[in-house]
């Protein structure tokens, strides 16, 4: 017998944006690169029970280098409490200009929702760059700030 929480519809959510950052970049303890991108991205998810499954497809133009790159999220996330969650997820991405992979982020956090327009996250990134023909590991502690509008 199949339980009826299989047989519920699954919700489908499409989200599309085009945004403009400006990001700074940890390059070593003296020095951080700063670099303007557009950012038209793609995300689709689906809840399932208490986990919200998502794909974020993002094309990022790096407008001072002229690169393209192409990265794709893969998240899950777990509601504990109304303003709290946890999540997983792995992060992928993709140059033009060598054609091929060189970087990839396994992500393990949480987010603290602070009211309708703010959230925070705090995360763990365990950073993989390919270096020629090998990977680099670096393993970071993350924060970010959200800004909803």
């Amino acid at each position: 017998m199949i339980s009826k929480t299989v047989l519920r519809p699954l919700k489908t959510i499409f989200w599309a944006a085009f945004i403009l950052t400006i990001s700074s970049v940890f390059v070593s303890a003296a020095n951080f690169e700063y670099y303007f991108s557009i950012n038209p991205q793609l995300k689709v998810s689906k809840k399932i029970n208490h986990f919200n499954i998502s794909s974020r497809n993002r094309l990022e133009y790096h407008i001072d280098d002229k690169l393209w790159k192409y990265r794709n999220m893969l998240k899950i996330q777990y509601k504990l409490k109304e303003i709290i969650s946890i999540w997983t997820g792995d992060e992928i991405r993709y140059s033009f200009k060598k054609y091929q992979f060189f970087e990839n982020e396994f992500l393990a956090g949480c987010t603290i929702i602070i009211n309708k327009s703010f959230s925070s996250d705090i995360f763990y990134d365990l950073r993989q760059i390919r270096n020629k023909n090998s990977w680099e590991r670096a393993p970071v502690l993350r924060t970010s700030l959200n800004i909803n509008f």
